[in-house]
């Protein structure tokens, strides 16, 4: 018999082919018990790589009386039967891992399975002598990329032996072996798209209203549109009809085979558009590289479109999360990101008469438009991706996961990676209970020093250089140092904590967890930006490693934020509170530098310092800067951010004290810094936003106050006398649920119940673009969406929209400037509104 199994195994070796790879990890997944990692070669081969060797586990604290050999014991023959499965440890051996920075003692244990982790840590607790369970509720597929030492987006050299063909996919290995070789891999094949759905009264139904055109856009420059109307179009191919399109769009994405399809809000509209679309049209959406279908699984409170292989990536969570503070706009539509980010954007074209022009066989207007959106994708991704690739691969999260993650989940993606580096076990996450209690404890943020009103010159602006995380470093502040015995200890500033004030003691060695992660990022991000100095924009590496100093840099300023978010799982009050208090103290320390340097305070808030220089001489601030950075401790350090010729600072309102984070500058170059006026928000209408841009160029490039005065005048001159257009007159506002959920019915919301009787379609997420029109009763009566007014003829209500947005937008900045009522119309009023 022995010589039998023998024979067959020499056989079976034969016969195998071996191979060895070298590819990318573009995703990876969980099939049953195994780990299937997606990829691609140099020369865009595709890659399945399935792992069977990894064994799912989770770690057990034994209490500290426990008998040790009896909790193994136990924890050996531990099963829980679920119906007809059956879950059960198949190995328990010591290992030593730290928790919160402490060594200790523990036991690794393995299960029969993955579906097993969850209910075996929950059923162990019961078992006399466990205290507590770590490392058990993390995604398989994270704690293996962890686990290995494999970094997505990065190349892995595996040894293996082939399996059988996949259709469609070049290489299928078993894994014998896997190594990461870290260099960067050749540029991935993308393609962009976008669709076009017909939709009268400006809103599209998916159970009613078809598909009209898919755009597309490949990185290797082929790019059209698939429609199913006949057009003129060289660039357009025609389909029988809408079913013909959806099953060709599919061949497309097999043929061309791209690494990662991108999208603009594709999650929310696009795909789970085709999905219903293709449903309804017999059409099997089986785009995965398996040919499975498309499916929608849960991410974060919401669902991403998943292929198996082929990885959707969505420009738009991405940008409105990890990107949101670094960019000025507050609208994140396609056309306003791409024209700050690339300073373009698509021509000028009413979405609201897609459906008219489909209707009337006027296509190739529509043609275009769709095309440029496609191209218009591109050009972003081109922009992005580089960055979201270096975040990718310093958190160790795949590509799907990262593009969609809070600043909060990235951060606890890189420390749960790190804890590999560190011996340190990943703590769990907190219970709903856990989190609430959390809540519930607040403590004082950074420090304000109100402005006091007024136009100001020779403003110079002064910044922290990451100031939460120099604190981090420099007072070593972590969960493991935390509550340090001795006198070598960092000791906070004292906080008000539940009424009593308490300091916080950090060991200053050894350095903690925490700061050593944040110590690595900055370090690693200066000599990057020392490198970029050297380095011309035009290099094509120049971008990749902009973008990789801007991940660390993004991950840096998070760190304190996760530290106090009541769902981490390394959340610590005490840590939070101590970072804001020592900032709080660095800043008002700044501040008293600079009065007794002859430099006046003008405004301070949590990192950033605003001070009048005596003459326009930007030498005063540099020697300024390097005269404080001599006294500030480690990595800290302040940095003088620019110079601006003129400044407004506003009341607050109703009240005589200044307005917090509300302010304009210009610079030499008469460009204009807005920070808190509505110009910057989208519910104010857009005449009320032009106005007071037009108010503030006024204030601080002409230094014409009374110009200011004009501008108002003769917009409310030109309102009253109907020259303004109707667009003139919308106000934006997002619909946060469906109509019917709301309990207060805002103007917003009697808006879209109006469009939505008269045949439109506005549900929870729609942006809603109304205006107040003429007529009886309240605001929200007299509210219509834009399409809905413009179509019935309506006339806005001037008198609402001069009374409640032209004064309220110009007269915080006419205050300030010292205006007086009588000084603008001659008459005795309280507020501007009693003039006009």
């Amino acid at each position: 018999m022995k010589i039998k199994t023998f024979i067959l195994n020499w056989f079976y070796n034969k016969l195998r082919i071996m191979i060895t790879l070298t590819f990318s990890i573009t995703d990876v997944a969980m099939e049953g018990n195994g780990v299937v990692l997606y990829g691609f070669t140099e020369d865009k081969k595709r890659v399945i790589v399935r792992d069977d060797s990894y064994a799912p586990y989770f770690i057990v604290q034994p209490s500290v009386k426990a008998d040790i050999g009896r909790v193994v014991s136990a924890l050996s023959s531990f099963k829980i039967r679920d119906g007809e499965e059956e879950f059960f440890v198949t190995r328990v051996e010591k290992v030593e891992r730290k928790i919160l920075g402490k060594l200790s003692s523990l036991l690794k244990v393995t299960c029969n399975s993955v579906d097993s982790l969850k209910p075996l840590s929950k059923g162990v607790l019961d078992i006399d002598g466990v205290l507590s369970t770590f490392d058990d509720d993390v995604k398989t597929y994270m704690k293996y990329l962890f686990d290995k030492k494999l970094v997505p987006l990065s190349k892995v050299v595996v040894v293996g032996e082939e399996l059988n063909k996949i259709n469609g996919v070049d290489f299928h290995v078993k894994a014998f072996n896997l190594s990461s070789d870290l260099a960067e891999p050749a540029p991935y094949p993308l393609l962009c798209f976008d669709i076009e759905t017909y939709n009268p009264g400006g809103v599209s139904d998916v159970k009613v209203h078809p598909i009209t055109m898919i755009s597309y856009a490949l990185s290797s420059g082929e790019s059209g549109v698939l429609t199913w109307k006949v057009s003129g179009k060289g660039f357009a191919k025609v389909f029988k009809d809408e079913r013909e399109m959806l099953a060709a769009f599919c061949e497309l994405l097999k043929r061309e085979k791209p690494a990662f399809v991108i999208s603009y809000n594709g999650d929310n509209f696009d795909f789970p558009y085709l999905k219903e679309r293709a449903r309804k049209s017999g059409v099997d959406f089986d785009i995965g590289w398996d040919g499975a279908s498309l499916s929608f699984v849960r991410s974060g409170t919401k669902f991403a479109a998943k292929s198996k292989g082929l990885v959707h990536l969505d420009l738009y969570p991405f940008i409105k999360t990890t990107m949101s503070s670094y960019l000025k706009t507050d609208s994140y539509t396609l056309n306003s990101v791409c024209e700050e980010l690339l300073g373009d954007k698509k021509d000028g074209f009413d979405v609201a008469d897609l459906y008219k022009l489909w209707d009337e066989h006027k296509i190739d207007e529509l043609l275009d438009y769709s095309l440029a959106d496609a191209k218009l994708t591109l050009r972003l991704s081109l922009k992005i991706l580089p960055l979201m690739f270096e975040m990718t691969r310093i958190v160790g999260a795949p590509i799907f996961d990262v593009c969609r993650m809070s600043y909060s989940r990235l951060v606890e993606s890189l420390i749960m990676r790190e804890t590999r580096n560190f011996n340190e076990v990943i703590l769990r996450s907190p219970s709903n209970k856990d989190v609430m209690a959390r809540v519930s404890r607040t403590f004082k943020g950074g420090f304000v020093y109100e402005p006091v009103p007024g136009f100001y010159e020779h403003i110079a602006v002064f910044d922290f250089r990451s100031l939460y995380p120099s604190i981090i470093v420099a007072h070593n502040v972590c969960p493991t140092t935390l509550n340090a015995e001795g006198s070598d200890v960092h000791t906070s500033p004292e906080i008000l904590v539940g009424g009593e004030l308490l300091s916080f003691r950090f060991a200053k060695s050894p350095i903690g967890f925490i700061p050593s992660l944040v110590k690595e990022l900055i370090e690693r991000r200066n000599s990057i930006k020392t490198i970029l100095k050297k380095m011309d924009k035009k290099d094509l590496d120049y971008n990749v490693l902009d973008s990789r100093q801007n991940a660390m840099k993004i991950l840096a300023n998070a760190m304190y934020g996760y530290l106090g978010f009541p769902k981490s799982r390394w959340y610590s009050m005490e840590c939070a509170a101590s970072i804001t208090s020592w900032g709080r103290s660095y800043i008002q320390g700044v501040l008293k530098e600079a009065e007794s340097s002859g430099l006046k305070v003008l405004y301070g808030d949590t990192d950033s310092c605003f001070f009048i220089l005596p003459s326009p001489h930007v030498d005063d601030a540099l020697t300024f800067a390097e005269k404080v950075n001599k006294s500030l401790p480690g990595v800290m350090e302040l940095k003088f951010e620019g110079f601006y010729k003129s400044g407004i600072f506003v009341f607050k309102k109703s009240s005589v004290r200044g307005a917090k984070k509300k302010y304009a500058l210009c610079d030499k170059n008469n460009e204009l810094l807005i920070k808190g006026f509505e110009f910057v928000r989208r519910d104010w209408a857009v005449i009320a936003k032009d106005l007071q841009l037009c108010a503030l160029k006024k204030v601080l490039v002409d230094k014409d106050f009374r110009g200011a005065v004009k501008v108002l005048k003769d917009t409310i001159s030109d309102v009253k006398s109907g020259v303004v257009p109707l667009q003139k007159f919308i106000i934006k506002t997002r619909m946060t649920k469906n109509v019917g959920s709301y309990e207060n019915v805002g103007p917003h919301v009697r808006a879209a119940m109006k469009a939505n009787v008269d045949g439109d379609v506005l549900v929870e997420g729609s942006m809603i673009s109304f205006v107040i029109v003429k007529g009886g009763g309240s605001i929200s009566d007299r509210a219509f969406t834009y399409e809905n007014a413009l179509k019935k003829r309506l006339v806005p209500d001037y008198d609402y929209y001069i009374k409640n947005q032209l004064i309220p937008s110009v007269e915080p900045i006419l205050l300030t400037l010292g205006f007086k009522e009588s000084e603008i119309e001659g008459k005795e009023q309280k507020t501007l509104e009693g003039f006009f």
